[in-house]
């Protein structure tokens, strides 16, 4: 009779164990070919080598590293001499950038995988006969709720993804008027410059989604989105600038006005049983699980797109998924909008209250502060990964060698995978010792 340990939940789900071994083989694959391209090659010394047999007699040269084995005798055959020297095409594909990190990106997909098959029960065996109880499904009204939320929301995410590989490549291929192309500090500003029309205008358009209605916030989203997305065909400064102060009004509609009007629409339906809250939770969770894998295949579509149209392609396919989501939302989404109280009609008391609350609360400021640290880091790392990544690709690969920005963008997205899979593994020891952990390795 098994033990009672054995018949439960197991930590290790044994269906994991192939996939552990698939990602100890592409790792050490990924290891040896990234080794064999950065030793450098020994010297070659030419080699005569008198080929005989009953139909041919020729003279063949060949290459051999004095660290390999002795020169091959005069008796070699034609069949013994390797496929590239006899004219043909060699079986082991050159390492390139692009299937460098399109093998990591597969790499961390197993290991995301992996992580998420760790601490998942094998099978559980009733000590009774009574089967054990099963989860209630949700109600159909949250499902055609999801039906109606999701896939649009998917799209609207897409757009904004595929914008965020190539954002700095595609500022660095301007010009000045003196012919050079764009310094960092420049594109540094012009990366600010969305920021600070969002934090400035952040407030107020939240209020004005409120008002006015989200399906309409949101559908002035795809426009500003557009708008900003197609600047980037621009060579005039000034309407790059422009661009970006667009994009940023269109990035505080898109984090509020979607969820907003997801919450008021679940807040309408009937919540007979309670369960309201969790369903909405629930859909969140979807929301956002799914939104770390339409931003993997962002950046596997910014990179097909880039190879199509140039820099440029991957904003004007965003601008063509912004047009999708515009109708989706048009057509699927009916209005909704925030109830007026009396004495709440002031948006400036609104601010004022929000900064009151986050003063007089010491764990709440220093909640912002560690999340502002955090944010500031993160995108100080966000402008200056492309340039670094660039001019190591270079140098590693050899002069005109392409960085796949699409591709290494794809891998920093399944990174953010497998952390957030490995945080409900390791949530139990902590979040507070999680977070320090967390901080000190990123630094």
């Amino acid at each position: 009779m098994m033990s009672a340990s054995f018949r439960h939940t197991h930590k290790l789900s044994f269906s994991a164990i192939p996939l552990l071994l698939l990602l100890i083989y592409f790792t050490s694959f990924n290891s040896m070919q990234a080794l064999a391209f950065a030793l450098p090659k020994p010297p070659v010394i030419n080699v005569s080598i008198n080929v005989s047999n009953s139909r041919h007699h020729k003279q063949y040269h060949k290459e051999i590293s004095p660290l390999t084995s002795h020169p091959p005798s005069t008796s070699t055959t034609l069949n013994s001499i390797p496929l590239a020297l006899r004219g043909g095409a060699s079986t082991v594909a050159p390492l390139t950038p692009t299937s460098l990190f399109n093998k990591s990106l597969l790499v961390l997909g197993l290991l995301s995988v992996f992580t998420k098959l760790v601490g998942r029960p094998i099978s559980t065996i009733p000590s009774s006969s009574v089967p054990p109880p099963q989860p209630s499904s949700s109600p159909p009204l949250h499902n055609a709720l999801r039906l109606k939320f999701l896939p649009l929301f998917y799209i609207l995410r897409l757009s904004d993804w595929l914008q965020g590989p190539y954002f700095y490549s595609v500022y660095a291929t301007k010009t000045l008027a003196d012919g050079t192309s764009y310094p960092l500090g420049l594109i540094s500003k012009l990366f600010l410059t969305g920021f600070a029309s969002t934090a400035i205008a952040g407030p107020w358009l939240g209020r004005v989604a409120d008002t006015s209605g989200r399906k309409k916030a949101t559908l002035l989203f795809t426009l500003l989105y557009t708008l900003g997305a197609l600047s980037t065909r621009s060579d005039i400064l000034a309407y790059l600038f422009l661009g970006r102060v667009l994009s940023g009004l269109g990035t505080s509609l898109l984090f509020s006005a979607p969820e907003s009007w997801l919450v008021s629409e679940s807040q309408n339906i009937p919540d007979e049983d309670g369960r309201g809250g969790k369903e909405l939770s629930k859909t969140f969770g979807l929301a956002y699980a799914g939104d770390s894998i339409v931003a993997i295949l962002a950046g596997q579509l910014a990179s097909l797109a880039a190879r199509k149209r140039g820099e440029t392609g991957p904003f004007e396919l965003s601008a063509g998924v912004l047009a999708l989501g515009a109708m989706g939302v048009a057509t699927v989404w009916k209005e909704n909008k925030a109830e007026r109280k009396e004495g709440k009609g002031d948006s400036n008391g609104g601010i004022r209250e929000g900064v009151k609350m986050v003063m007089s609360d010491p764990k709440i400021f220093l909640t912002g502060l560690i999340q502002a640290a955090f944010e500031g880091a993160m995108y100080t790392f966000v402008i200056n990964w492309p340039p670094s990544l660039s001019s190591a690709v270079t140098s590693f690969f050899g002069p005109g060698a392409a960085t796949p920005y699409g591709s290494v963008f794809s891998c920093f997205m399944a990174c953010c995978l497998v952390g957030s899979t490995l945080f409900q593994r390791i949530a139990k020891y902590g979040v507070e010792n999680v977070g320090v952990g967390m901080l000190l390795t990123a630094a």
